[in-house]
């Protein structure tokens, strides 16, 4: 896929995004919240880029458009509550040199509850701060996750990132694996693509290690955001991030589709295939000649002969028997291994999702509760 960004620009004065309603288990609010998130862009529009071409939404008219969701006074607040703690609420790092450094303690060394005036301090100091999972203490973010969710059918994530004036970088270049909103709330910041080295490292199933700029050759693209603005990133693309101007910056990325692709369904349904396969065919349960192992295995993969090249054909043939088996009976009404694994997808998500949010909370509330998710946004 292009990394450079399809383009759209939203005329519309002072516009803002609504809050997500409380919900009733008929109402379906994701797919109309992720419509407004995009205008102009349709959901069409998306499709089309969806996991192939970046996609930017220019909101110069309308610097608050996320700013009814979250802001640096959320920031403030949490590190004024004097209970918030370096790798739980948040992290702290910059880039040094080309390698980022991580700064997760007061300035004495403890690494117990953090002291606002140290973070602030090393914020000062050209430190980007990660606050993880805000939407823990944002009643707005939690309703916003729980439509999402409800849209993707898969387990909605966001950090925000507060980064300070003065060109200043939290962290080298990277790529993550989920599908990345970028929401840019203050200041602006600039996003520079790099073109995937390699076609294994599109859309892939795991977050790369850093890499260093001046490994990865000219950018394929640099995008610069400001208040208001949206950046689409597909999963697998590399990405860094630096403040512009006077103004410190501060973005929300809401990630999307962590482990939710057809590999992880198929890692679940061939076993199930397997066992269906090896109770219907004799062969699969047949113990392979005696010697295979002079034949088969590391040490022996340079050595082509016959006897080797039987082998490996019969465990082809083999394997096409139980891959017969993941989707056989589907058009005849049959539960099939898919079927099976769908079924576990889905439990983890409804077990891991946050609950629907209905009717009026009360004013004391922090918003809805759930065991923390594993996804890690995209950082910048």
């Amino acid at each position: 896929g292009s990394l450079a960004p399809r383009v759209f620009g939203d005329a519309r004065e002072g516009a803002q995004l609504p809050a997500v309603r409380p919900t009733d288990p008929l109402a379906r609010t994701g797919r109309a919240l992720l419509k407004e998130m995009l205008q102009p862009a349709t959901l069409e529009d998306f499709e089309a880029c969806f996991q192939r071409q970046c996609l930017l939404v220019r909101r110069p008219a309308a610097p608050g458009f996320w700013g009814e969701y979250y802001g640096r006074a959320d920031v403030e607040a949490m590190l004024a509550g004097g209970d918030a703690r370096f790798g739980e609420a948040f992290t702290l790092s910059r880039v040094e040199g080309g390698v980022r450094r991580d700064y997760n303690s007061n300035l004495d060394g403890s690494t117990g509850p953090a002291k606002a005036a140290d973070v602030w301090q090393r914020f000062e100091g050209g430190c980007s701060m990660r606050i993880l999972h805000p939407q823990r203490w944002s009643r707005r973010l939690g309703h916003l996750v729980v439509a999402l969710e409800e849209h993707f059918e898969c387990l909605v994530g966001i950090n925000a990132y507060f980064t300070p004036k003065g060109k200043a970088q939290g962290f080298a270049p990277h790529y993550d694996d989920i599908d990345a909103f970028v929401l840019q709330v203050e200041g602006r910041k600039r996003w520079t693509l790099y073109p995937t080295p390699a076609p294994e490292h599109a859309l892939p199933l795991l977050s790369s290690s850093d890499f260093r700029a001046d490994a990865l050759g000219p950018p394929a693209a640099e995008v610069e955001l400001g208040p208001g603005d949206l950046l689409y990133m597909p999963r697998g693309a590399i990405h860094a991030a630096q403040t512009l101007g006077a103004e410190d910056s501060l973005h929300l990325t809401v990630s999307t589709n962590q482990m939710h692709t057809w590999a992880n369904l198929l890692e679940l349904a061939l076993p199930e295939a397997l066992r269906v396969a090896s109770d219907r065919f004799l062969a699969l349960r047949e113990t392979p000649s005696i010697g295979y192992f002079n034949h088969l295995g590391a040490m022996h993969c340079d050595k082509l002969g016959k006897r080797r090249a039987a082998l490996l054909q019969r465990a082809q043939d083999l394997a096409e028997l139980v891959l017969g088996c993941v989707a056989e009976g589907g058009d005849e009404g049959e539960a099939t291994p898919v079927d099976a694994a769908a079924d576990y997808m889905n439990a983890r998500f409804q077990e891991g999702r946050m609950p629907p949010v209905r009717g009026r909370q009360s004013k004391k509330s922090e918003g809805p509760k759930r065991k923390r998710r594993r996804g890690e946004e995209a950082e910048g």
